[in-house]
């Protein structure tokens, strides 16, 4: 989960970059948090380590519980929600947006935390 990890973060980078190099051009830019989206790459997901079996079942369980994880059409449905209203960011899934919230206001990274 690593690279994964490093991927989001430099997206959030080049997000920020880029919205202040438009700033008043009229172009809008959005950055948008899926949370976890049911599809196939989802379900091929590696876990390494002494615990990668238990991690394996545990997100897989995860993948099965309803508002955890989000189907792609919920997640089509927030970005253009968030074009249209013009919001710079958009978090789908009520339990990302909490997330997200709570990273706000305690600096704690939910998401990086080892699956229970």
């Amino acid at each position: 989960m690593s690279a994964y990890t490093a991927s989001k973060y430099a997206l959030h980078g080049f997000v920020q970059s880029l919205r202040s190099e438009v700033d008043g051009s009229g172009v809008h830019v959005c950055e948008v948090h899926p949370g976890i989206v049911k599809t196939n790459s989802m379900e091929r997901t590696e876990f390494y380590g002494a615990t990668s079996d238990a991690d394996r079942k545990s997100f897989r369980q995860v993948l099965r519980t309803p508002m955890v994880a989000q189907s792609p059409a919920e997640v089509a449905e927030a970005i253009y929600g968030a074009v249209i209203s013009r919001q710079s960011e958009a978090v789908v899934g009520l339990p990302f947006a909490m997330a997200a919230a709570a990273y706000q206001a305690t600096g704690i990274n939910v998401s990086a935390m080892p699956f229970m």
